[in-house]
């Protein structure tokens, strides 16, 4: 990291040896959360860059939206990776920091700034008459659940711009009308539920302490059944849902659970194509098949151990990504990492 320079640092992420960011910390922003880059943030961009590196990219070609974005850093990661086009998102004063970060990693042809105020229907709206005109294949959000209020709000966005994967019967005519595969998902899960006391080793600095099951750890494991069930209903009438019309992914090939650790019975090949325009999105280890999804990254810390049943309260599967599929360099004990689907009403 540079020193400071005009109040502000400089921070180099390197996502693989081609694949570099260079992020402006703003030292003396009145809003601190949004100013730096935080520890969660920094193990989803890795995580990202990990998938892509093992021909299991979660955003080439996709489209993407980064919640309560910051700095951008993840958001960026994805846009550096392949994304189609990247919405980073937060409140209005962090847009211009934003659209900063975007010019100084020359991303402008992919990756926007735009403002979003989670749980306001007209900030919602106003989105999706401009920059948000159709749903997203893949949602980032990290270092965002930290406070009661905005894990409510939080929550409540998620559930209003995901889309649920189709039905069993629509992937089935997507599949034969596109000729596409049933190839094998690769023999590694790509996420699986948290269990008790689960250890994530090596990493940052952090990684080297004595760390036990926290508060969300044990919230999690019993609630588990709940949050990955297969059903359950939407409770966010607060927020209106995209337009269904416009799924971002029909969902093709193997698989039928929203979000799946599946071992083999995976998507076929990313190259497939899908007839009459429709667009289809694969990824290699068939750990995600139809349906937008999310990465959510957070640090163990007081109020997180709400995440299950808010993701039971609106709608969302979620399944913890396993130790082992985080980057070798950026795992650590006291961040998690989740991938979240919408569940069909």
């Amino acid at each position: 990291m540079e020193p400071p320079e005009d109040d502000c640092v400089y921070r180099e992420i390197e996502l693989s040896e081609d694949k570099q960011l260079r992020i402006k910390e703003f030292s003396l922003l009145e809003d601190d959360a949004g100013a730096v880059v935080w520890d969660a943030a920094l193990v989803a961009a890795h995580y990202l860059a990990h998938r892509a590196q093992q021909g299991r990219c979660l955003v080439s070609g996709r489209r993407v939206l980064d919640l309560g974005a910051g700095t951008g850093a993840v958001g960026l990661a994805a846009a550096a990776l392949g994304a189609a086009h990247v919405a980073l998102s937060d409140l209005p004063h962090l847009v211009p920091y934003m659209r900063e970060n975007v010019q100084l990693n020359g991303l402008g042809s992919t990756a926007e700034a735009a403002p979003l105020v989670w749980g306001d229907a007209a900030s919602l709206a106003a989105a999706r008459r401009s920059w948000l005109m159709r749903p997203p294949h893949v949602v980032l959000a990290s270092d965002v659940v930290y406070s009661a209020e905005g894990r409510q709000a939080l929550f409540a966005t998620l559930a209003a711009v995901m889309v649920p994967p189709p039905s069993a019967a629509a992937r089935s005519k997507g599949s034969s009308r596109s000729g596409g595969g049933g190839g094998g998902g690769g023999g590694s899960q790509g996420a699986a539920p948290l269990a008790a006391g689960t250890a994530v080793a090596g990493g940052p600095e952090a990684a080297s302490k004595e760390h036990g099951p926290g508060a969300y750890q044990q919230e999690r494991t019993a609630q588990d059944a709940a949050a990955v069930g297969a059903a359950g209903a939407d409770t966010t009438a607060s927020l209106p849902g995209p337009d269904s019309t416009q799924d971002p992914q029909r969902g093709i090939g193997g698989g039928e659970g929203a979000v799946a650790g599946s071992s083999g019975g995976g998507a076929g090949g990313a190259g497939c194509e899908v007839a009459d325009g429709a667009e289809g999105w694969l990824c290699g280890s068939g750990d995600v098949v139809g349906g937008s999804v999310a990465v959510l990254a957070f640090e163990e810390r007081p109020g997180v151990e709400e995440v299950p049943g808010l993701c039971e309260a609106h709608g969302l599967s979620c399944v913890e990504v396993e130790p082992e599929e985080l980057h070798p360099d950026w795992r650590c004990p006291e961040i998690h990492v989740l991938l979240l689907q919408k569940r069909r009403q």
